[in-house]
């Protein structure tokens, strides 16, 4: 699994994760279910944010993607790990 990148950067993006994923564990998903809802929203929001002529210090474009938040995941991007077959090798 891969991301792409985008050369940019915008303030207030780790806030937006961190309310992202707290959402969503108050509204009862999981932790990996929310880890990916909140990466999704963010990239979502990068990515929206990233073709206008604006300021990047003013951040993201949060408005464009906040429906985003409450649409069902079609697919999850993390892989449970069985640390019983993978040993101790921490």
């Amino acid at each position: 699994m891969g991301c792409s990148f985008i050369p940019a950067y915008y303030p207030g993006t780790g806030d937006a994760f961190a309310s992202a994923t707290l959402g969503s564990l108050l509204q009862g998903d999981s932790l990996p279910i929310a880890l990916d809802r909140a990466v999704r929203f963010v990239t979502l929001a990068i990515k929206a944010s990233f073709g206008y002529d604006l300021p990047r210090r003013e951040g993201v474009l949060l408005e464009r993607v906040l429906s985003n938040l409450t649409a069902p995941l079609a697919s999850m991007t993390y892989q449970l790990v069985d640390w019983q077959q993978k040993g101790e090798r921490m």
